[in-house]
């Protein structure tokens, strides 16, 4: 059986504070490419706008396990 990991999605700028919260069975840093990959092919939710917005200014979310 594989083990879930609960992670935060977080601005390396401002770490304390915690924009996505998720859970994955995958490894996390590959889970946070995947995010970053679905944020630059869709850009529908707020996950993805967010996602969209850090890259823009040239900074790359943080991946947090909780």
């Amino acid at each position: 059986m594989s083990s879930t990991t609960i992670y935060a999605l977080v601005d390396p700028r401002k770490p304390e504070h915690a924009r996505y919260i998720g859970k994955t069975v995958a490894p996390i840093k590959e889970r946070l490419q995947n995010h970053i990959a679905e944020a630059k092919r869709e850009r529908r939710n707020y996950r993805q706008r967010w996602i969209l917005s850090l890259l823009k200014d040239g900074v790359y979310p943080s991946i947090v396990p909780l």
